[in-house]
């Protein structure tokens, strides 16, 4: 009878506990030099287990993520408003901007001509990029 009753408390205060730290975790979680798809990883690990619903998820979500992807995302035409959306479209954002400037170092910065031979050196475009 005893026995029941200490297990009850730390069934109880063992998920009091555990609700707590993921909460904590969730608290300090950011994106920082990771990429989105990182932290959206971390966060639904953190996430889980929190006791957070909805809009305080939202909220937890959007307070980690970079501050340059979170205003691109608010600022948008139409906003994302669910955890889903905006860790989906947090990620692809994400995407774009490190491909753009990955594009960006290859290529020199844009601007200027690109001028294109085929193999016999008969083929020439130029353009401006």
């Amino acid at each position: 009878m005893v026995e029941e009753l200490f297990t009850k408390i730390r069934q109880e205060f063992g998920e009091f506990d555990e609700e707590n730290r993921k909460v904590d975790e969730l608290r300090v979680l950011e994106q920082g030099s990771k990429t989105v798809d990182e932290y959206v990883q971390e966060f639904k690990g953190a996430a889980r287990g929190s006791g957070y619903k909805r809009r305080a998820l939202v909220e937890e979500f959007k307070r980690g993520l970079s501050r340059v992807i979170r205003r691109r995302l608010a600022e948008a035409k139409t906003p994302p408003t669910t955890i889903v959306q905006w860790q989906k479209r947090a990620v692809q954002l994400d995407r774009n901007i490190r491909q753009s400037r990955a594009e960006k170092k290859i290529l020199g910065g844009g601007g200027g001509n690109m001028v294109l031979k085929g193999a016999n050196g008969d083929l020439t475009v130029t353009s401006k990029m």
